[in-house]
């Protein structure tokens, strides 16, 4: 939560102070015996615990600098950030405007990260659609892309599901090596070493498991459930599917 030289830094030797702020790409979470809370980010990149015990969440709205290439950096002494003789100011990325920010709050008993990956895929993540505007197309032009209703139904095919409470998706591309797909998933367990229940679908699946350059690291089988088996924490499983 913090560098334990972040006050002697200097006396330690060192160039640079180590910083108290990290990075985030989708949610911070603190939790411990009987109790998990996470902020779920949408856009927002950095977080810093602060508080006596660590007990609080700072999040950082928005970041700016009022010069590039400033010499003798309070944090990095004696080191320019850039140029060393000519400091350029940054009027344009000083804060221009009123700005609206959007962040989420999850409570709960238990840690759960798999459940986490996938709340916030549910809250930062909106899924285009098109809104179709039937009006009068003379006076009131709202539909620009006009689209001509088919003719016949569009039957939607089968599909496979992902049966694991313990797994996140992370990706699902078309192969290009060879006709058919890969799925990927892994454990976001740190700690915990889990079983990854199963990927079901239509009859006759024949798929094979590969590293993450296509290489095949298992025979082909052929069966409607494809067994994960069980993932060490951190673990990631790439199943190439023949469609």
């Amino acid at each position: 939560m913090e560098d334990p030289h972040i006050n002697d830094w200097q006396a330690q030797g060192w160039r640079e102070e180590p910083t108290a702020i990290f990075p985030m790409l989708t949610y911070v979470n603190s939790h411990g015996p009987g109790s998990s809370w996470t902020v779920i980010s949408k856009g927002m990149k950095e977080y810093q615990l602060i508080g006596d015990k660590f007990q609080t969440i700072a999040l950082t709205l928005f970041r700016s600098v009022g010069y590039l290439g400033r010499p003798d950096l309070l944090r990095r002494p004696g080191v320019a950030s850039g140029n060393e003789f000519k400091a350029i100011p940054t009027p344009d990325s000083q804060l221009q405007e009123k700005m609206h920010f959007k962040f989420a709050l999850q409570l709960d008993h238990d840690f759960k990260p798999a459940q986490l990956a996938k709340d916030y895929l549910d809250y930062a993540i909106s899924n285009p659609y098109y809104q179709i505007q039937e009006m009068n197309r003379f006076t009131t032009t709202l539909k620009y892309f006009v689209s001509n209703p088919l003719p016949h139904k569009v039957t939607v095919p089968e599909s496979i599901t992902l049966d694991s409470d313990t797994l996140v998706l992370s990706a699902l591309v078309k192969s290009t090596d060879e006709p058919g797909f890969d799925i990927r998933v892994y454990n976001p367990d740190c700690h915990q070493e889990v079983n990854g229940g199963n990927i079901k679908g239509v009859c006759g699946l024949r798929y094979t498991f590969v590293d993450l350059r296509g290489h095949a690291v298992s025979v082909t089988r052929e069966n409607d459930t494809i067994p994960l088996g069980t993932f060490k924490p951190g673990e990631i499983k790439t199943i190439h599917i023949v469609d």
